[in-house]
């Protein structure tokens, strides 16, 4: 409930496409795969995906990362 409310508030401060969503929407999917909700984790952790490749390039560590988190996830699920 706390990272939805810091997440609407995140948005209209920074908008669509800041690091600032994008590290809100992290620290959401863990919680879903801690939870063991798999496919909502997947969603918001490839939400992150998109935003880190355009914040930083497609080669950028955070980029691959977040990669590796969504392949954990899959094979878990």
């Amino acid at each position: 409930m706390y990272y939805e409310k810091a997440y609407v508030i995140k948005k209209l401060i920074y908008g669509n496409d800041h690091l600032e969503i994008a590290t809100t929407l992290n620290h959401m999917g863990n919680l879903h795969k801690y939870r063991g909700q798999y496919d909502m984790a997947l969603m918001l952790h490839s939400e992150v995906l998109g935003l880190k490749t355009k914040l930083y390039g497609e080669n950028h560590p955070s980029v691959q990362t977040t990669v590796e988190i969504i392949g954990k996830i899959q094979r878990i699920d």
